[in-house]
C-alpha cells in the first residue's frame, strides 16, 4: 500500500478551518471518527489517494498537507468585516474562493 507521508498537524489545521469538529468532518468525509483521529495523531497514514481526496474535500492544495506549518493568509484587500472594533476572524476557504474569483474577473 502506498502511504501518504502527510503532516498530521496540517491535516488537523485543514480540517478545523474547513469542517470544524472532528465528528462533523468525519461525517462529511464519510469515514469513521476513529480513522480520522488516528490520521491526525499520526498513528496511521492515509493512502495517497485518500490524502488527495482529503485535500479536495478540505479545500486545500494537496501539497499543503506536506507543509511543516500552515501558510499565512494575506488578503489582497483590507478586511473590514468587523463590528465594534473587534479584530476580523480568519477568512474561510469559501470566502477566499469568492474573493479570488472576484479579483480574477
Amino acid at each position: 500500500m502506498n502511504e501518504a507521508f502527510i503532516n498530521s498537524n496540517m491535516l488537523r489545521w485543514a480540517r478545523e478551518r474547513t469542517l470544524g469538529s472532528i465528528e462533523d468532518a468525519a461525517s462529511s468525509l464519510k469515514i469513521k471518527v476513529e480513522k480520522l483521529a488516528a490520521w491526525e495523531r499520526g498513528e496511521v497514514r492515509p493512502t495517497f489517494r485518500q490524502a488527495q481526496d482529503l485535500a479536495k474535500k478540505l479545500k486545500v492544495p494537496f501539497g499543503y498537507l506536506y507543509l511543516s506549518e500552515p501558510p499565512d493568509v494575506v488578503l489582497p484587500l483590507p478586511d473590514l468585516r468587523t463590528t465594534s472594533g473587534s479584530s476580523p476572524r480568519k477568512p474561510s476557504p469559501d470566502f477566499l474562493e469568492v474573493l479570488y474569483d472576484a479579483l480574477r474577473k
